[in-house]
Parts: C-alpha cells; sequence; structure tokens
C-alpha cells in the first residue's frame, strides 16, 4: 500500500469517530502518522476499518456454533481496534465540554502515554455518567493536579488515575528457564511502586481532602491479587509449568503478614484503590468491565457509591 492509500485509508477510518475527529483532528493525526511508526493511536486507527461482509458472515457462523474459537478468534482480530476507538469516541464525546481536555489528547498523542490518556478519558467519562459532573486537571491545595476531580456527598473527592505498563520479569524468566517448572518473578514491588507513585500526589494534604487512586490493570503485569497482597498481607504465589504448548498454574495463598502501610501509614488516609479492567463483547462491543475497590478510610456508604464506577 503506497502512502496516499495509507493517508486515505486513514482519514475513512477518523471518519467513523467524530470526537476524536473533531478534538484531535484529522492533521495531527495524519501529522504523527508520518512521524511517529509506533503510534498506538495511529496503529488502532488503521486498524480499525474491517470488511462488514466478511464480519456478518464470521458473526452469523459464530452464533451458529458458539463454541468455535477459531471463529471468535477471528471476529476478535476484526473487531477488537474498532470496538477500543469507538469506546474512546465515546469517553471523550461525554467530556468534551470539560476545560483542561486537552491534557488528556496530549497524552493520546504520546505513543508513551497513550494508554494513560485513554484511562483518564475513560475514567472522567465514569465518573460524569455515574455521578453527573467532573473537573478534569483540577489543583488541590498542595499546588499540585491530579486527573480528576468529581462530588461524592457534597465533598470533594480527588482521582488520580494510574496505566501501569507491563514489565519484562516474566519474558525474562520464561527465556531463561530450561526445565518445566518455572517460578515466576515476584511483581509484588511493581504494585509497590505504582501506589508509592500515586500517593505522592496527595502528600501533605491527606487529612484535607478525599482521595481515590484508580489502576488500570489492562497493559500491566500486576493484578489486583498483587494490589491485595501489599494491602492486606494475603500473597498469592503460582509455580507455573512449562511446556512447548502452554502454561498451568497452580496457586497457593498464604499469609505472609507485611502490608504497605507499615512503611507508609499515609497510605491509611487515602479514601479507596481502585483496581478495574476492561474488555469488550466481541458481537456488541458492550464493554465489560471488572473491577476491585479496596476501601481504606472510606466509610461504607462512600464506598457503596464508589461501587457504582465500571458498572
Amino acid at each position: 500500500m503506497n502512502s496516499v492509500d495509507k493517508i486515505g485509508k486513514l482519514e475513512e477510518a477518523i471518519s467513523h469517530f467524530p470526537t476524536i475527529k473533531q478534538f484531535i483532528g484529522i492533521d495531527r493525526i495524519l501529522n504523527l502518522a508520518q512521524k511517529d511508526s509506533v503510534s498506538p493511536l495511529v496503529y488502532y486507527l488503521e486498524r480499525s476499518l474491517y470488511d462488514e461482509d466478511k464480519v456478518k458472515q464470521l458473526m452469523s457462523d459464530f452464533r451458529k456454533n458458539p463454541r468455535h474459537v477459531g471463529v471468535l478468534i477471528i471476529l476478535d482480530y476484526y473487531l477488537n481496534y474498532y470496538w477500543t476507538m469507538k469506546h474512546l469516541d465515546h469517553c471523550l464525546s461525554e467530556i468534551k465540554d470539560c476545560p483542561k481536555i486537552d491534557v488528556f489528547i496530549r497524552h493520546l498523542l504520546d505513543s508513551n502515554s497513550f494508554w494513560q490518556g485513554y484511562c483518564e478519558v475513560e475514567v472522567a467519562a465514569n465518573v460524569k455518567q455515574t455521578f453527573g459532573k467532573v473537573e478534569l486537571e483540577p489543583l488541590m491545595p498542595n499546588g499540585k493536579s491530579v486527573d480528576v476531580k468529581f462530588y461524592l456527598n457534597s465533598d470533594e473527592v480527588f482521582v488520580e488515575v494510574s496505566a501501569p505498563k507491563t514489565g519484562d520479569l516474566y519474558r525474562k524468566a520464561l527465556e531463561k528457564a530450561t526445565g518445566r517448572v518455572v517460578k515466576l518473578p515476584d511483581v509484588k514491588q511493581r504494585a509497590v511502586d505504582r501506589l508509592l507513585d500515586e500517593l505522592e500526589h496527595f502528600k501533605g494534604i491527606l487529612d484535607e481532602i478525599k482521595s481515590v487512586i484508580v489502576l488500570n490493570l489492562n497493559e500491566s503485569d500486576f493484578d489486583d491479587l498483587e494490589i491485595e497482597d501489599i494491602l492486606s498481607g494475603i500473597e498469592l504465589r503460582l509455580l507455573v509449568e512449562k511446556s512447548a504448548k502452554n502454561l498451568s498454574a497452580s496457586p497457593t495463598i498464604m499469609r505472609n503478614g507485611w502490608t504497605l502501610f507499615e512503611s507508609e501509614p499515609d497510605l491509611r488516609k487515602v479514601g479507596a484503590v481502585i483496581c478495574y479492567k476492561r474488555n469488550f463483547d466481541i458481537l456488541s462491543g458492550n464493554i465489560i468491565y471488572t473491577k476491585r475497590i479496596f476501601a481504606i478510610s472510606f466509610e461504607s456508604k462512600e464506598t457503596t457509591e464508589l461501587s457504582m464506577l465500571f458498572q
């Protein structure tokens, strides 16, 4: 495909997402495509176009035989890029009237922060849909800004959003493995570091404000089990059996007694930590969220209201 055809394909793709077209713009995206060969935004947009007749046939085949894994995999390949951009477009439309939206747009245009920006837009949209009002990049009493502010029972709640990136600990461990049984490296420290990084935003003012840390774990190599471990001292250890075809894990749950509160007592003043992942129903594009809320200083009523996020 020559450069003219690629530009035409990208322009056509952008036309399917009116809010992306309005707030990011065709010119900025085309310029990004020329300058950044690994831009996730360009990558997903280019692949968001699909053969409608082919997809209809695949959907028909899948409905006739829902256990046909091969068809589902092909459908996912065709549609996941489209649903990802469609969801971003919808979330942007929810917050399009918010001042400072350009901060989120800049993250989307940067390869290193695309998924961070995606999650900031997603969380802000969910907050607005759930609580009716949202403020982007609010300043706090310590002069620092966080990603989102909303009101919970008339109280301001400041939210810092994080999208941790996958590290290479697992990959290196599997590459170096010589036997069938591999002990996966402990990624707990990565979870600790991430929480401490986000906690830094609220240093010195946790007694004055209500705060929430939101972690999107779609692109991360640690999950809510590691967060549970460092907050409650419950640890999940995995022994993985490696074969030429697959990996099988045998989990062992144990209590180790250590929690992050011992080294960072200020963490007790955070309202809650929310972990979530997003998935798409391949046929409909509906969002399927999974989440866990770790209430720290929030009371049950506040936690119950927070649970309405990511429904």
